[in-house]
């Protein structure tokens, strides 16, 4: 809505708008006074009130030879809460130009308000102008007052104009109509303010409050930082502090102490663990108030391995362990790999501790590798691959008796000497699960042990004539980890030899019998003769 004052005749007024009251709650309302000879207004409120709550409202005074006003309240004055309200005065030739004048307060709360005085050839330009002990009460919004004379008349009252904290507000003067350079006067950052009459710029703001701020991860932990982000409204600027706390919360706590725990950017250290993190912003410059945020998980320590798995070697049908030891908060959760060759990882179903156990090896399973992924909310680490080495049992066919030869003949009374060697080797540093086979007893007759090596001898003097065995009895024994132990397994090896009648001497003497023996002897010629001997038997006596 557009209303014109139109000029006019000599000694008449001029009112763009003329009321008791007017209130603007939306929309554009512009009003201008036209020329005139004595006095031109753009808003005139005989004894009412202007308040604008939204929307905009435009006030010009026309030119005059007398006073010019932009808008003018009554006793019920001005209030500003929200929208914008402009004022402005016309050029006064021979009297005032004021942006606004009113007979009682001006509360500007919210919003945008500026009063402009105009040209006044004789008289005062101010931009907002009150009778005498007027308050003029700012709590919010932006108002801003300029004349050519003063910003504001000498008479109303600044001091104790605004609220007290936590709102706090910014002020900028000036000896001429024009806004100071830069931004507001951060030595006049103060709820409590006396105006310099004679200055011609007075603005006046209130510092925009912080509405909220974000934390860059809900998972904090040691040693990688997290940021305050999204600080509102945009381009806010503040200070920041940082605190760890018991709970979710972004009251009570401690200061942090970590890097960076007055900045933006924190990053957590070991203490940290197990606590929340929350930072509070506070506006700064033009922006006042607090944001705060807490994060909805504790400070955690990546999971770290302290001790690998190491490469397990075991007999085939034995079981063996793979262990590892870490840290971290919050406690963190085991997983186990199993890989046929390293290339594709197999989980290990329902393991979820530190240690993993096998099966009953077989000797499918000889370079199978294992690793461990440990987690939690802050991270994950893997650990070394290792590898399980499977040996098969040594095969009772390695059992072996050395130094005698199955089908030997011996005479009666020789001395027969034999080894027996077990499979396996009982090395010096066995493995639990390493097995060998110990040779225990040998039986032919007679019979015997091992003890004082398994290099025996036994003799055939009082053996019968003929076949005999001799049978070496070998057992399994397994390494416990500590010692060997007998698994009642057991394995015999036999060799045969025959045992034959030692040769007779001759007898001599007149008791001798009288033996014949022929021997053929081949001669060269080809024939054959039989040498005969006899041999008396001595006659008994």
């Amino acid at each position: 809505m557009i209303a014109y004052g139109g000029d006019t005749t000599p000694g008449g007024i001029s009112y763009g708008v003329r009321t008791k009251s007017i209130t603007v709650s939306s929309g554009t309302l512009t009003a201008e006074g036209g020329t005139a000879q004595t006095t031109s207004f753009g808003v005139y409120c005989d004894g009412g009130s202007i308040t604008v709550t939204g929307g905009t409202l435009t006030a010009k005074g026309g030119a005059t030879t007398m006073d010019s006003y932009g808008a003018q309240a009554g006793a019920s004055g001005i209030t500003v809460s929200g929208g914008t309200f402009t004022a402005e005065g016309g050029t006064a030739n021979g009297g005032n130009s004021n942006g606004v004048y009113s007979y009682d307060h001006i509360i500007v709360s919210g919003g945008t308000f500026k009063a402009t005085g105009g040209t006044a050839s004789s008289g005062d330009s101010h931009g907002i102008k009150v009778g005498s002990g007027v308050s003029i009460t700012l709590t919010g919004g932006s108002t801003t007052a300029i004349g050519n004379t003063a910003a504001v008349n000498k008479s109303p009252d600044f001091t104790n104009a605004v609220q007290t904290d936590p709102y706090w507000y910014l002020w900028k003067e000036s000896t001429t109509t024009t806004a100071p350079t830069g931004d507001f006067n951060s030595s006049s950052n103060t709820s409590t303010y006396t105006y310099n009459s004679g200055h011609k710029y007075l603005e006046f703001k209130s510092k925009t409050p912080l509405t909220g701020i974000s934390l860059s991860t809900n998972d904090p932990q040691v040693g990688t930082a997290i940021n305050a982000t999204n600080l509102l409204p945009s381009g806010a600027t503040a200070s920041y502090q940082w605190y760890t706390n018991s709970s979710a919360s972004v009251t009570g706590g401690t200061l942090a102490t970590g890097t960076g725990n007055n900045t933006a950017s924190y990053t957590p250290i070991s203490s940290d663990a197990g606590k929340y993190l929350y930072v509070v912003a506070t506006g700064t410059g033009n922006y006042n108030g607090t944001a705060s945020a807490v994060t909805s998980n504790q400070v955690g320590i990546s999971p770290s391995i302290n001790t690998q798995p190491t490469n397990q070697t075991i007999a085939e049908g034995q079981t063996t362990t793979f262990t590892v030891s870490a840290t971290g908060y919050p406690t963190p959760s085991y997983k186990w790999e199993v890989s046929d060759g390293g290339g594709v990882w197999t989980e290990i179903s329902a393991v979820t501790g530190a240690s993993y156990t096998t099966s009953a090896a077989t000797t499918d399973m000889n370079g199978f590798k294992y690793r461990c992924i440990v987690s939690n909310s802050a991270g994950s680490v893997t650990s070394d691959e290792v590898t399980l080495t499977v040996t098969a049992d040594p095969p009772s066919s390695e059992n072996k008796i050395s130094g005698i030869t199955a089908g030997e003949v011996y005479t009666s009374g020789d001395t027969v000497t034999f080894t027996a060697s077990g499979g396996g080797i009982p090395n010096e540093s066995p493995k639990t699960g390493d097995k060998w086979w110990l040779p225990t007893a040998w039986e032919t007759n007679p019979s015997g042990n091992f003890t004082g090596g398994y290099t025996q001898s036994f003799s055939t003097e009082g053996m019968s004539v003929g076949d005999h065995t001799l049978t070496v009895t070998f057992t399994q024994q397994s390494y416990n980890g500590t010692a060997w132990e007998n698994t009642l397994i057991s394995d015999n090896k036999t060799v045969s030899f025959t045992v034959r009648a030692a040769t007779t001497s001759p007898e001599t003497g007149d008791s001798a019998s009288i033996y014949l023996y022929g021997v053929v002897m081949l001669i060269a010629s080809g024939s054959m003769i039989w040498l005969l001997t006899a041999k008396k038997k001595k006659a008994k006596a």
